[in-house]
């Protein structure tokens, strides 16, 4: 039995209610910060469409967690002008939702199977708070337990995994930067690839993500961090210890889209890719998030296939059925 006809079966009552009961499809709820940039939103497209790909026949949403980022959009939606320029914006960005009101507008129907993936790179800040929003939501008790709002609700994991040091996590995100690490080999240069961080939480996953590279890729492969550390200054260190002035440097960002971080604090005159140049190197930018590649999209697919077979596992399909047809005819 596929799991899609298993939670169709497992959400239908067998005899007639006083009303219909809608048949509900399982969902996945895609969690990204969000960014601003238009042309940044081609990485979210790309793994939303892998995602809708990989699980035909769920409804797939997508969440907002910045409230800045959402503001935004709300306002350009808004403004009939902003629209009518850029017209190959899809409409659902102009009303973004957060985590948390994306899966109540999936709960609102009834109880269904659930799927979040954050679409992040570390298990930091952000993805312990949907962590503990998610387990705080299963948490919930009814009196009916049919009535429970999330009765199969999961959390996938980040892209380089729980924890700092996932080692399979590691390899298959280590794996993923591949194209990049070959477009250097290509000039015999250097791979610099810029994270966000956290200002005041080490985050060691970076470190031994850059560990996992170089055991692919060689020495000439730096990971640093706009926030935290390794910062520049490390960076630069570690770059010239491999690298000469005069050699050439790619630069891209570590992160799932292009938007403000990559273009300002790493592209820009201001950013490291100026302050390389004026140090002599030859640098050329990659401004694409790493949402735009197939192998990385991909990481985020793996998890979610994972997290619904741990799911079905979990709940034992028949008895599953069984627990819930029972509850439907005590309560």
């Amino acid at each position: 039995m596929g799991i899609l006809s298993f939670f169709n079966r497992l959400l239908s009552p067998k005899k007639a209610l006083a009303y219909e009961r809608p048949k509900l499809t399982p969902a996945i709820v895609l969690a990204a910060f969000g960014s601003t940039r238009p042309e940044a939103l081609l990485a979210l497209e790309n793994i939303e469409a892998k995602v809708r790909a990989a699980f035909e026949g769920y409804e797939v949403r997508l969440a907002f967690t910045s409230n800045q980022i959402r503001a935004i959009w709300r306002a350009r939606g808004a403004d009939p002008e902003y629209r009518q320029k850029r017209p190959e914006i899809p409409a659902r960005y102009y009303q973004p939702r957060n985590f948390l009101s994306q899966l109540a507008y999936l709960q609102e129907a009834g109880g269904r199977l659930i799927l979040a993936q954050p679409l992040l790179m570390a298990d930091g800040e952000e993805f312990r708070d949907l962590y503990n929003l998610v387990e705080a939501l299963k948490s919930f008790k009814t009196r009916q337990r049919s009535l429970h709002p999330f009765p199969w609700l999961a959390l996938g994991p980040p892209a380089l995994g729980l924890g700092d040091d996932d080692q399979a996590a590691l390899t298959r995100a280590a794996k993923a930067l591949s194209p990049i690490a070959l477009l250097a080999a290509q000039k015999e240069g250097t791979v610099v690839m810029m994270a966000h961080g956290h200002e005041t939480l080490e985050l060691k996953v970076f470190r031994a993500l850059e560990v996992k590279a170089r055991e692919l890729y060689g020495p000439k492969f730096v990971i640093g961090l706009v926030e935290g550390q390794p910062d520049f200054g490390e960076v630069l260190d570690a770059v010239a210890k491999v690298a000469s002035k005069g050699s050439f440097l790619l630069l891209a960002p570590l992160m799932l889209v292009a938007g403000d971080h990559a273009q300002n604090d790493l592209a820009s005159d201001d950013g490291w890719a100026g302050q390389f140049r004026r140090l002599g190197y030859n640098v050329e930018v990659l401004s694409r998030g790493l949402g735009s590649s197939d192998l990385w999209a991909d990481i985020y697919v793996d998890n979610l296939k994972k997290l619904a077979e741990e799911v079905i596992k979990a709940k034992n399909l028949e008895e599953a059925v069984e627990e819930r047809e029972k509850a439907k005819k005590h309560d």
